[in-house]
């Protein structure tokens, strides 16, 4: 999280934002996935 936090602070570029956020939902439901798994 604190990688995801400086690179929030680095970005600046509308694109490069979306590209985090859609990169913060993948892994949102990899982790839902997991939690359905368990």
């Amino acid at each position: 999280m604190a990688i995801a936090l400086t690179w929030m602070h680095r970005i600046s570029s509308p694109p490069s934002r979306l590209i985090f956020i859609i990169i913060l939902t993948l892994a949102a439901l990899r982790f839902s996935k997991l939690g359905k798994r368990h």
